[in-house]
């Protein structure tokens, strides 16, 4: 079995932000009712950017004639090697039903409808991309949609620590570059390796509190909800049991530093 060529960096630009769009999908569908009601479209986007991409990447072709799922299963099958096929075709069927019915026919998605998607969206991307592209899922990093030198490598970092299973590490990595993005550096402990006394644990309580204080200035200025924000902290930096996470868990975290990163981007051409 040969290896395959490495992907060209615009290409795997492309799957990244596909790969942003799903987790945005994915933080919707959790969403109470009705506001999770627009995963349906965000859902739909990440999979029509994957299958153009897919046709380009493979030199398919795609007959505008033919309904959606027609025309991407049968042009990019026709473009595969004999014994590859592309994977999912009924759940995107009916992610494509779904949207047509909420944006045109003003349908709401059910509950049901919506954790089909969530499901039918994550086996479609996992399955697909090593099929297509060579490369598995959660080797797509977002890393190429972060301007800064310093975060964008820590991501990578990230990345590579996730896949061998580090997870500790990777949202350590994590953590260490979305502080880089609001430049912050590492929280000071002022009664660490020193004598414990009261004038230092107030001078590090105002600190902290200081620091927080100036941190979610930062997070509100982007846009995050509190929620997120603390989701994000309790991930990375708050030590959880690290059997307990999951790869969305991971996306979600990755997906908070690119946002970040990105909003840091149009500060700076302000």
């Amino acid at each position: 079995m040969t290896t395959p060529a490495p992907l060209p960096p615009s290409t795997m630009e492309r799957l990244g932000f596909i790969r942003m769009l799903h987790q945005q999908a994915v933080d919707q569908s959790r969403l109470p009712e009705p506001l999770n009601f627009t995963c349906v479209l965000a859902f739909y986007n990440a999979v029509e950017l994957f299958l153009l991409l897919a046709g380009e990447h493979l030199g398919a072709t795609l007959s505008e004639r033919k309904p959606f799922t027609e025309k991407f299963y049968s042009g990019i099958n026709q473009a595969l090697p004999a014994g590859s096929k592309l994977d999912g075709e009924k759940s995107v069927h009916r992610l494509v039903e779904a949207k047509n019915n909420f944006k045109h026919a003003h349908l709401w998605p059910t509950s049901q409808q919506i954790q089909e998607m969530h499901d039918g969206a994550a086996l479609f991307f996992r399955s697909n991309t090593p099929e297509i592209f060579g490369v598995t899922y959660d080797a797509i990093g977002m890393a190429a949609l972060i301007p800064d030198i310093e975060a964008n490598k820590l991501v990578e970092q990230a990345s590579s620590a996730w896949q061998a299973a580090d997870e500790a590490e990777a949202m350590a990595l994590l953590h260490d570059a979305f502080l880089i993005l609001l430049k912050i550096g590492p929280e000071a402990n002022p009664t660490k390796d020193s004598p414990s006394t009261r004038g230092a644990r107030v001078t590090g309580a105002v600190r902290k509190f200081s620091r927080d204080m100036y941190i979610w200035s930062k997070v509100r200025a982007i846009g995050f909800s509190h929620d997120d924000y603390r989701r994000f902290q309790t991930l990375t930096s708050e030590s959880p049991e690290m059997n307990t996470l999951t790869q969305e868990d991971y996306a979600f975290c990755q997906d908070f530093v690119v946002k970040a990163a990105r909003w840091r981007e149009e500060d700076r051409s302000r």
